[in-house]
């Protein structure tokens, strides 16, 4: 094996064999410059508070002689092979809203993702746990030979290329005509999506320190702590095969403890507007002993739904949609405001997992409920004993996991949605209004 892939990168994918087969030949590849391209990384806020880490440690001090505060910065920062951080980032669900059946308020949920990171430049390492609300959510690591996560290898093209079959099987590919075709082929991989923004940015920041391009923008207070806020350009490296796009202008906004020289808030700006800004829990350098490069847990396989349909609907007649799911359904009797009972249907819905997993497709049973107005505009009441992906909850659960709360109405993504007695009900209208009347009006079929 060549010196880029060093033992613990072995130890790493000794259990794969096939990985370790086309190591050497990836490792090999990375020697030579590879051409830049845009990666939007899922570990955007891992990348923007790090290179903003690695900033301080460059930046041309202020109110203090040049050497005393660059080594502060440092100091601040460590100097161990591997750079760790935290950080955390609370935003609105989504464009969900929740709304209080009882009272009919409408709040936002919020969400809050924290991102432990550990990146090790010089063995092309990098690993990020995320949690949402305190659950894991997401566990990613990339190695030199490709990349690993809860729901198995991380999808990319050279991947692909060093599984033709498989990727086809998969319904993926990195050409327009899908022809992946048989033969397998070492392709290198990309560095770990931190890597390239992390050179990048180490560069630049050297530049704009030399050419004064970053700067000192004022003072401020972040959470209690006096900050300095430090402007800094960001070039993103481009894909140059990719079709011509209107020019952005990305920046970033450090406030740095005026004390500690640590950073504590990013802000990512584009074309002027902020994009979104991040929390900086923690963040230095460890040992390579110290870090955590381990493997992925995989996700649980029943976790695991990649699809679902409606693969089968009968028409029934009301009272027998006391006895589809085992308990009756709830429903807005034959007539509701202008809205008229049109049909109701048993059906049989199919969730599909994984392949990786070895599960066969589940099949659940399901009601619906359709009303109708003189217009021909159309309500639907889907319901089922857990929260199907083929009515449109897994745009909620992602946000929500637990599910909405009794009581409460989740309006967004492709509907309006609760929970009530055990029943999971999908509404399904134009009208948010008609939605929100419908669901406080639902009696069970007697």
């Amino acid at each position: 094996m060549t010196e880029m892939l060093d033992h613990e990168v072995l130890e790493l994918l000794a259990d794969d064999p096939e990985l370790l087969a086309v190591a050497d030949a990836v490792a090999a590849a990375r020697r030579e410059p590879a051409r830049g391209r845009r990666r939007v990384s899922r570990m955007l806020a891992g990348a923007l508070v790090l290179a903003a880490a690695l900033a301080l440690a460059l930046v041309v001090p202020w109110n203090a002689g040049h050497s005393t505060l660059v080594d502060s910065a440092i100091a601040a920062i460590g100097d161990g092979p591997v750079l760790h951080a935290i950080t955390r980032q609370t935003t609105p669900g989504g464009g969900l809203e929740i709304v209080d059946l009882a009272t009919g308020k409408r709040t936002p949920p919020t969400s809050t993702l924290e991102q432990e990171i550990w990146y090790d430049r010089g063995r092309g390492l990098a690993h990020t746990i995320s949690r949402t609300n305190g659950r894991l959510s997401d566990d990613v690591l990339e190695t030199p030979a490709g990349g690993f996560s809860m729901d198995g290898p991380v999808i990319t093209c050279a991947w692909i290329a060093r599984h033709p079959v498989e990727a086809t099987k998969e319904r993926v590919s990195c050409r327009f005509d899908g022809d992946n075709g048989t033969t397998p082929r070492d392709v290198p991989e990309a560095p770990p999506s931190v890597d390239p923004a992390l050179a990048g940015f180490l560069t630049q920041y050297r530049d704009a320190l030399a050419s004064g391009g970053a700067r000192k923008t004022g003072e401020g207070v972040v959470d209690g702590t006096p900050v300095y806020w430090l402007s800094i350009p960001i070039d993103v490296p481009t894909d140059p095969t990719a079709p011509p796009s209107p020019p952005i202008e990305e920046r970033e906004l450090v406030a740095v403890d005026r004390d500690s020289y640590r950073p504590v808030l990013v802000k990512a700006l584009f074309n002027g507007s902020q994009a979104g800004e991040y929390q900086v829990v923690e963040i230095g350098t460890v040992s390579r002993d110290e870090a955590n490069f381990s493997k992925p847990q995989p996700r649980p396989a029943a976790e695991r739904v990649t699809s679902g349909e409606v693969a089968s609907h009968t028409e029934i007649e009301p009272p027998q949609a006391a006895t589809v799911l085992g308990r009756p359904a709830f429903w807005l009797g034959r007539e509701f405001e202008n809205l008229t009972l049109s049909s109701v249907e048993r059906q049989t819905i199919t969730t599909g997992y994984a392949r990786s997993t070895g599960l066969s497709p589940r099949l659940d049973d399901a009601v619906r409920f359709t009303y109708v107005d003189a217009t021909g505009h159309e309500l639907m009441l889907e319901e089922s004993l857990r929260p199907e992906l083929a009515f449109g909850w897994g745009f909620v659960t992602h946000s929500l996991p637990e599910g909405p709360a009794p009581g409460k109405l989740v309006l967004g993504g492709f509907g309006s949605f609760m929970v009530r007695d055990g029943a999971y009900i999908a509404i399904q209208s134009f009208d948010m209004g008609q939605s929100i009347a419908a669901a406080r009006a639902l009696v069970p079929v007697g």
